[in-house]
This record gives C-alpha cells, structure tokens and sequence, in this order.
C-alpha cells in the first residue's frame, strides 16, 4: 500500500510535468550548499478503544534542539517552470529531553475524571543517531511585473530519523485495592542509568503552496512561501530495550499541517548568491495502527489500541548559490 500511494504521487508529478511542457529547452542549473541548525519535537501518542471513543493512554516528546544540519540543493530553472531536488543530514548528538506520561486508568476504567490522572511521568536524555532528509519539487513561475514573481509549487518531503534516550528518571503512580492508579506527582523519584528506548521514523509528506518573490534592490531578493500539507504517511518503530517489546506505527494524515519560509538573497556576482532562510513547518495525524512484537525476531499481532504522530519543526539555513550553466 505505501509504495502505491508513492508510485501515485510520483506519477501524478509526472503527468504535471508533461502538460506544462517540459521540452523548454532553455535551461540553468545552479547548486546551493547549506549549513545551519534545526530544532524541533517529535511526538507519539498511544490511544485504546476498549470503552467508548478513544482515550489517549501514552504521549512521549522526543525533542530534537540544537543539530547541526548539512547538505545542498540544486535547481533546473527553465522560463516558466523549475525543478528543484535537496539532500540534508544532522550530525549525532545530543539534542534534549524525551519526555513520556501515561495515563494508565484509561484502560482499565470507564471514568472520565479518572482519564485525567497522569499516572506516570518520565524524563531522559534525547540523542540523535541518524537524520536524514531529502525532497524534490516544481514550480511554475509568473513574473508580476518586473521586481514581483509568484511561483505555485508542489513538494515531496521524505525524513529518516533515529534517536534512542537513555539515563531515566521516572516517577509511576502505584495502584490501590481497586485498580486505580494515583498521581504520579505523589511518587517517589527514582533513577536508571543507560539507554532504554530508542524511535526509528520515516516520513513522507506532500506540500502544495506559492512563492512569493520580491527584487528589492538590484541584488537583494526577499523570498515568502507558504503550504499545506494534503497527504503524510509515517511510520514509527519504538523500541523498548529493556522488555525487547517492538512497536510499530503506521499513521496517515489528510490535510495535516502547514509550513512557511523566509528567505534573502544577495546577488555577489552573476554566478554567486548569498542565501539566508528560515523554515519551520507543524504537522499533527489522524489515528493510525499499531503492531507488537517480542524479540527481534518476533511476529508482529496488531493491538487494540491506535496512534498518532505530531512533528514540529524550525531550521535557520545559510546558503551559497553557485550557478553552473
């Protein structure tokens, strides 16, 4: 199923592709290396159905602060339309806090005012062992007049993140006679050094939105954009090292989030362009599945309960432009 809701989004670029006459042959390419950092959070979250409607039973917070990213973007820019392709890593490190509550009586309670008890509550160290990042687009441009040109585009946005948390401090609510769990405000603190859970996520996201481009001065450019997210498929592998428990996520979200940039440039020569932006961009999800397995080699059986994702995102980017041709 995912590689054919791919194949459709790839097919439907290429569709786009040939009506608006990709035979110009009026073409330059230009690369842009980049550098700068990244900042953000991950979220999970864990619901159960057991009683009516769905009830949230888990949340965890895997912040991302702090990275450095790296990588380079290269454009194909003809007369009216242009491509545009990057690739964007992070170097491993550690990046803040993860963040895990529960709420354990949803699932063993059908009692509202007991929903709201945070039973348990954990903090740990966030690092980061892989992120990588690579999108690929068009646009179509139309020149206002001669200092405004707006450019509608559609974007595929493709993330491979790995983090793992490790030196836990928790506190868990114990539970009366009855079943039902306290806060865990009245817990007492306790330690574990190590690592202990670890999230792999792969995400693909589709983006539909307009350039706006100012020539503000013969060599400066300032640059808007903004977009909708119409389609984001995500697929999340949470680790619990201690239990070997595995599970994973598949979510979909339709119409789920929004990004913006702002950007400059300055025109040194005719060849190279300095390049500033800044970009963040928020996506949440509509539930999705979640499957259990034990052990490494384990076979997964699917779970009661669904699951969402939520990602929050901000990078600051200097740029060089070198045209090639």
């Amino acid at each position: 199923m995912k590689k054919l809701r791919i194949s459709a989004i790839v097919l439907i670029f290429q569709i786009v592709v040939s009506a608006l006459g990709f035979a110009e042959s009026d073409f330059s390419f230009t690369a842009e290396p980049f550098a700068g950092f990244h900042s953000g959070v991950q979220d999970e979250f864990v619901y159960t159905s057991k009683y009516s409607g769905e009830k949230k039973l888990s949340e965890l917070n895997w912040d991302q602060n702090r990275l450095f990213v790296y990588g380079a973007r290269v454009y194909l820019i003809g007369k009216k339309i242009q491509f545009f392709g990057g690739l964007g890593a992070a170097a491993g490190t550690e990046c803040g806090i993860v963040r895990d509550s529960d709420w354990l009586n949803a699932a063993n309670h059908n009692d509202p005012e007991l929903d709201k008890i945070k039973t348990n509550y954990s903090e740990s160290d966030s690092n980061l062992q892989k992120y990588i990042n690579a999108n690929f687009g068009m646009a179509v441009n139309f020149d206002l007049n001669s200092k405004n040109k707006i450019s509608p585009f559609a974007m595929i946005d493709y993330y491979h993140t790995e983090f793992y948390a490790q030196n836990l401090a928790y506190q868990y609510a114990q539970c009366d006679s009855n079943g039902i769990y306290g806060s865990y405000e009245n817990a007492e603190k306790k330690f574990v050094t190590g690592k202990f859970l670890s999230l792999e996520r792969l995400e693909y996201l589709t983006w539909l939105g307009l350039i706006y481009k100012l020539n503000a001065t013969d060599r400066l450019t300032v640059n808007f954009s903004g977009a909708i997210c119409p389609y984001a498929y995500v697929s999340s592998l949470d680790i619990h090292e201690t239990s070997s428990k595995y599970f994973l996520d598949e979510m979909e979200g339709f119409f789920c989030g929004a990004r913006g940039m702002i950007g400059l440039e300055y025109e040194i020569t005719s060849r190279f362009v300095l390049t500033l932006r800044a970009q963040g961009f928020v996506l949440t999800s509509d539930r999705g599945t979640t499957k259990i397995k034990i052990g490494k080699n384990g076979n997964y059986s699917d779970s009661n309960g669904g699951s969402g994702f939520g990602l929050e995102m901000g990078e600051i980017q200097l740029g060089l432009k070198t045209k090639i041709f």
